[in-house]
């Protein structure tokens, strides 16, 4: 259900907000995520517009609806009103970053994972990398995969190779991560530094630690992170996993297999649906 009211009082210890509807006081219960987002702007006087839940339940010995998500929030000055937020201008904003790529790069890492056994200096390094790269189409330019050996660590440990479903001798068989850079960095230009869309920001940290380890310069190149946009798009509260999203709009239930190259193919595909999805 959709509402807007100008709050009346906000108590932030339990989490309520009262809004006056026709001399009626009624209650609103926000979730922790939502006060942690939005507290800056809420206050006494500020209006807002929200979805919450069509029956009220008990909230701090408080009977209250529960505010779903945020649509506005806004003040009306004496002369202009200023808004502190707008979902419809953020959807807009996806919408125009949706479009406005030429060629785009889809990209997924695997990283080392730390053991029981690992050293107390353990860093985690990547091991295979795998991108395609596309038109605004979606039409595959060129795609490539790589076992990387690690620069601090060489030796993979069990839990690392059992969840990658990998031999030691596909990772004793790949390239260093410095030769991974340069081919990488000449990728990058072929194309004119495309957009590089990845799922979650710990690809973007593992390049990071990856050229600190390695003493490279760091590429910096435009990340697209799609699972922070559908965070935003959807209001959605917790991560979302890549197949699981891929299952949202094709109804299609598939394994993750952890591997690179399958899971930059897979961030190419929720990418494509979810600029349909954008635009209907």
């Amino acid at each position: 259900m959709i509402k807007i009211g100008l709050i009346n009082s906000i108590d932030l210890d339990n989490r309520l907000i009262t809004i006056k509807m026709r001399n009626k006081t009624e209650y609103f219960y926000l979730q922790n995520g939502l006060l942690k987002k939005f507290q800056r702007y809420l206050s006494d006087g500020i209006f807002i517009e929200f979805d919450y839940t069509d029956q009220a339940g008990i909230y701090n010995n408080v009977c209250a609806y529960k505010i779903n998500y945020f649509i506005r929030i806004f003040s009306n000055k004496r002369f202009r009103r200023e808004v502190y937020y707008d979902l419809q201008v953020i959807r807009s904003g996806v919408k125009d970053l949706l479009f406005n790529q030429k060629n785009i790069m889809f990209l997924d890492l695997e990283m080392t994972m730390q053991s029981f056994d690992s050293p107390k200096d353990f860093k985690s390094e990547i091991i295979q990398a795998g991108y395609l790269i596309t038109d605004n189409l979606g039409n595959d330019l060129e795609r490539k995969s790589y076992y990387i050996k690690p620069t601090l660590f060489p030796k993979i440990n069990k839990r690392t190779l059992k969840f990658l479903s990998l031999n030691e001798e596909d990772i004793d068989n790949g390239i260093s991560f410095v030769d991974f850079y340069n081919e990488f960095s000449e990728t990058l230009k072929k194309y004119n530094n495309p957009s590089i869309v990845v799922w979650g920001k710990n690809d973007i940290l593992a390049l990071k630690l990856c050229y600190e380890i390695n003493n490279v310069e760091p590429l910096n190149p435009n990340f697209i992170n799609l699972l922070q946009i559908h965070k935003n798009y959807y209001n959605l509260k917790n991560d979302l996993g890549l197949f699981d999203a891929y299952k949202k709009y094709t109804g299609s239930d598939l394994f993750q297999e952890h591997d690179a190259l399958e899971d930059a193919f897979m961030t190419k595909n929720v990418f494509f649906e979810f600029k349909k999805e954008a635009t209907r």
